[in-house]
């Protein structure tokens, strides 16, 4: 018994050698082959692709499984979909106690993907077996749940990827040449967790670093984020079509904090602690293919973001010596603005807009090139260095951020700017402040009006500015101060000054856009200058400056012309409190004249007080100054310039200009130099749009000829006799002249026009000097240049004594004149009146006392005829020719 039951143990041990020893060949030898085989036909069978298996290793006993050289073929290429080197997989033999396939380990070496999508959209990926539709969709999701997985250790080395999207011009490719990651303790146990590690990078040198936790069912996880050396590019690559600019270079670094979680019924996704860094950002116009922005460095720090509340948070966001270039569009807007603005995605859902909130944004020593396109060609304005500070900053939200910019212009100048602003409404409150602007920076601005040439000159400007868009009605007003000092334009043409000063001085500025108003206390001009030309063609120095041009009536766009200018005039309703002048002058110049007539005014000083250009008041002037350093000026009055009913009523006083100064009109129109004398003037102006009218009182004193002056222009009056004419005794001319004329015609000038008019005088003093000599002593226009005596008498009657009194009067006060008194005699008149008054007396003799000869004395004369030549009168009357009553009553 004891041998039979030796022999039973050890045939059982046999035979548990031989199941083991068959087991053993049948899993290491038998099938590998097999599943080899069956995976390979299922795979292609339900892929569509050929699918090849190097080897497969089976080891039964540590239930692992090892497939070598997989390669799922490319429909599209002779290459691989899918390939790895190498997949262990080992389950542990406690799956069968804990309910669920436990893993020990997973293993996939080397695994390949290359995805492509096509240009009509279709992938290179198979289309997998449909499911069986007669397994009722409850139950599967039920065997899903029941499901369960534990992997104490996956893990995934060398791994690689290509994705090609030529669906796109150009075509994007995206590759991942080192994927690695480890995966422990993972199980889809409900609320068990497990670790995972995660490492990537690209051929481009690109490293993506993920680990945390993750959790299956429900799905959460935890962890961190590390990005190092990404390329600005390649993520351009994927966003192109949305984008206006392409990024040539530049990389990005970063960590983050995530945590996600589909627990709930809306899934929550948290990124935390959010820190990226990017360097050398260059961007470039996809249009102009030119640069736009260079930036060096840039970080954004402690970002938060909530995906549930759709809010960012960013803590800050600082960049450092960046280059930004735009242009300024004729419409006022920025190219850079357009540029970064993102193309509409039309197959995006419309969703609510994120909250996002950046606590400060800081941007320092930065450089902003701005092409202004208002002028032709562009004027390039260059901003450096430029720090930007922005705090509180709610993306499209309408609480205040506030605002601080701090820059420089070149070449000098420098500006700030701190405030407010909001983006919904776009508004803004800042108080802006820049000093020493360079002016000639803008001379093309200049060049758009005229042919002036800023050589120098330094803006400044301080006050507040506020500003608001809401849908198509902006506002804007200004409230401050500004100064230009040290202008210096220049007339090209002949490379002279033509307007300078020391400093222009505009206190309390207030303006606004709408409805447009400007209103200014006081404008203070210190020590300014203009220089007034007239040249050979007789057209000013203003006219050709300024580019003006008359308005030809007969042209058929004229009446357009006129309503632009008359919109031009209307302009910005405006008032002007006080305009000091202080320390002024004017240099006047006539280059038609030869010699060249030279003058100006120095140390003018005065004020303009109350100009507006919407009231029927007026503006009260007061200025004081010197004609060549020493002769006075007066100027008081009142005046509207600003009104488009031009108004002006002024009184100016010259007193004692040197008459040499105007010895080129004077030669030019009267023939004479003048050798000395003295002019002094009185002139009420009025002035009715464009047409001015005044009453001058002209002195001349000691007016000396000198030697005479050949010209085409010169009068044939015989001069020295008028001067001599309108000189009284203390060698004094004092005239009453008027003056009329249009300040559009580019000819009218004071100083010519009073010359002009004096030239006349004297013509009309030498054509008749007796009635100039009547109307200079206050006869009005009576004619002193004959006395007349009554017909046969010797004696002068009372009116004609006091003409000769007058006439002495003149000529005493004239020493210059010499009279030559001539005698005429009419023999027809004095024979006549002669006669008469003998035969008056005659007939008085006979009777009668009346001084004149009367119907009653008609006797006399007859008895006188028949006394005289002895016959009757009656005897001259022919016979018939008269009747007997006539005849008696004669007798």
């Amino acid at each position: 018994m004891k041998t039979k039951k030796y022999s039973l143990g050890r045939i059982a041990l046999i035979v548990a050698a031989v199941l083991i020893l068959l087991y053993a060949v049948a899993g290491f030898f038998i099938l590998p082959s097999i599943l080899r085989t069956k995976l390979e036909e299922s795979i292609t069978s339900a892929t569509g692709l050929k699918a090849s298996i190097g080897s497969v290793r089976l080891n039964p006993f540590a239930l692992s499984v090892t497939i070598d050289d997989f390669a799922l073929a490319d429909k599209d290429t002779s290459g691989s979909l899918f390939a790895f080197k190498r997949l262990y997989i080992n389950v542990e033999a406690r799956s069968l106690f804990i309910g669920a396939t436990a893993f020990s380990e997973i293993a996939i070496d080397s695994p390949f993907v290359h995805v492509k999508v096509h240009r009509d959209g279709t992938t290179n990926l198979p289309s997998m077996a449909q499911s069986d539709a007669s397994t009722p969709a409850a139950d599967t999701a039920a065997a899903v749940r029941k499901f369960f997985v534990v992997i104490d250790r996956f893990e995934l080395t060398r791994g690689r990827t290509i994705y090609e999207d030529r669906s796109h011009a150009p075509a994007r490719i995206a590759r991942v040449d080192s994927l690695n990651l480890k995966l422990n303790d993972f199980t889809t146990r409900p609320d068990e967790k497990g670790e995972y590690a995660f490492d990537a990078s690209t051929d481009r040198g690109e490293k993506i670093s993920w680990q945390g936790t993750i959790q299956a069912a429900p799905f959460k996880s935890s962890g961190a984020i590390s990005l190092q050396g990404i390329k600005a590019r390649t993520l351009w690559e994927f966003m192109q079509d949305r984008l206006n600019y392409e990024l040539t270079d530049g990389e990005l670094s970063g960590t983050a904090r995530y945590a996600i979680d589909m627990s709930a019924p809306k899934m929550q996704f948290n990124l935390t602690q959010v820190g990226m860094n990017a360097k050398s950002l260059r961007l470039i116009d996809n249009e102009t293919k030119t640069e736009q922005m260079v930036c060096p460095i840039l970080s954004l720090d402690n970002m938060n973001l909530d995906y549930g509340s759709k809010s960012i948070r960013i803590g800050s966001l600082r960049g450092k010596n960046a280059v930004l270039r735009t242009k300024r569009e004729i419409d006022g807007s920025f190219s850079l603005s357009a540029l970064l603005m993102m193309k509409p995605d039309p197959t995006a859902p419309k969703e609510a807009p994120w909250k996002i909130t950046l606590d400060r944004i800081q941007f320092e020593d930065n450089s902003v090139l701005v092409a202004d396109q208002n002028t032709a060609p562009a004027t390039d304005l260059v901003l450096e260095p430029v720090s930007l500070t922005i705090e509180h900053y709610n993306v499209l939200s309408s609480t205040p951020a506030s605002l601080s910019v701090r820059g420089g212009m070149k070449p000098t100048g420098s500006f700030s700017v701190d405030g407010t602003f909001t983006d919904e409404p776009v508004t803004a409150t800042v108080m802006l402040s820049c000093s020493a602007i360079h002016l000639p920076t803008f001379q093309k601005f200049v060049d758009k009006f005229g042919t002036l040439i800023i050589e120098s000159g330094e803006l400044g400007v301080k006050g507040k500015v506020t500003y608001a868009a809401i849908g198509r009605d902006t506002t804007m007003n200004f409230a401050g101060n500004a100064s230009v000092s040290s202008l210096r334009a220049i007339d090209p043409l002949v490379n002279r000054d033509f307007l300078r000063w020391r400093s222009l001085e505009i206190q309390h500025i207030t303006f606004a856009r709408t409805p447009a108003s400007l209103a200014i206390d006081e404008i203070v001009a210190n020590e300014a200058y203009i220089r007034f030309i007239i040249d050979s063609t007789r057209t000013s120095n203003v006219q050709r400056i300024m580019a003006i041009h008359p308005i030809d009536a007969a042209q058929p766009d004229s009446g357009a012309k006129a309503d632009t200018l008359a919109r031009a005039e209307a302009g910005i309703p405006t008032k002007i409190k006080l305009i000091r002048v202080v320390n002024g002058s004017m240099n006047f110049a006539d280059y038609s004249l030869s010699p060249n007539f030279v003058t100006g005014i120095q140390s003018l000083n005065g004020s303009i007080v109350g100009m507006n250009s919407q009231e029927l008041t007026h503006a009260e002037m007061t200025l004081d100054g010197k004609v060549d350093r020493y002769a006075p000026v007066e100027i008081r009055g009142q005046i509207n310039p600003l009104s488009a009913d031009t108004y002006t009523d002024i009184s100016m006083k010259f007193h004692n200009i040197e008459l040499t100064t105007f010895t080129p009109y004077f030669g030019k129109f009267a023939g004479y130099k003048i050798d000395k004398g003295k002019l002094s003037l009185d002139l009420h102006y009025k002035l009715n749009k464009d047409m001015l009218e005044a009453e001058n009182s002209i002195v001349v004193d000691q007016l000396t000829l000198g030697e005479k002056v050949e010209g085409p222009d010169v009068t044939s009056i015989p001069v020295r006799l008028a001067v001599a004419l309108l000189k009284d005794s203390k060698g004094v001319i004092d005239l009453d002249l008027p003056i009329k004329g249009s300040l559009n015609d580019p000819e009218f000038s004071v100083f010519p026009i009073v010359v002009k008019v004096l030239v006349n005088l004297l013509s009309k003093a030498v054509l008749s000097p007796f009635k100039l000599l009547g109307s200079l002593i206050g006869s009005g226009e009576e004619d002193l240049s004959a006395v007349q005596f009554r017909p046969g008498t010797d004696s002068l009657e009372a009116a004609e004594q006091t003409k000769l009194t007058s006439l002495v009067k003149a000529l005493n006060e004239r020493p210059g004149l010499k009279l030559e008194v001539r005698g005429l005699v009419c023999d027809s008149l004095d024979r006549l009146a002669v006669a008469e008054a003998r035969l008056l007396k005659q007939v008085r003799a006979m009777g009668g006392t009346d001084p004149e000869l009367t119907e009653s004395d008609n006797g006399r004369i007859l008895q006188l005829y028949r006394q005289r030549f002895k016959t009757d009168p009656d005897s001259l009357v022919p016979a018939g020719g008269d009747d007997e009553a006539a005849r008696k009553e004669r007798q």
